[in-house]
């Protein structure tokens, strides 16, 4: 593939997020999705780096010309509804999460930025 040492870094990420994660957690299989996922060969790649684990690429919806974060967006407000995939909002837990993506920016401008945006 092009770009090999982008390629490989964004690779190295992938393998190291799932490993860390499998420090804490003894998964049955790895659910690989997002748009990257369909790039000709990346997933193959990848699947061949974390291969003790089963590894399959998570489908989405049947429909056409929609993005993956909106699939994304209606599947956790389906869970979160007690639709299809309630089950799921309970095993990763997502009514316990609190807190935003900004709590762990360790800036002295970051309270301000949190109150100016109302977070």
């Amino acid at each position: 593939m092009e770009h090999s040492d982008a390629l490989n870094a964004y690779l190295e990420g992938a393998v190291k997020d799932v490993l860390s994660l499998t420090a804490s957690v003894k998964p049955d299989e790895i659910l690989v999705s997002g748009r990257m996922s369909r790039v000709r060969g990346l997933f193959d790649e990848l699947k061949g780096y974390i291969e003790p684990w089963r590894v399959r690429r998570l489908e989405g919806f049947a429909a056409r010309n929609v993005k993956m974060a909106a699939q994304g967006a209606a599947l956790i407000a389906s869970g979160l509804a007690g639709g299809v995939y309630e089950e799921l909002i309970e095993v990763i837990k997502i009514r316990e999460a609190k807190g935003t993506s900004l709590d762990h920016i360790l800036l002295p401008e970051i309270e301000t930025l949190k109150k100016e945006y109302g977070v």
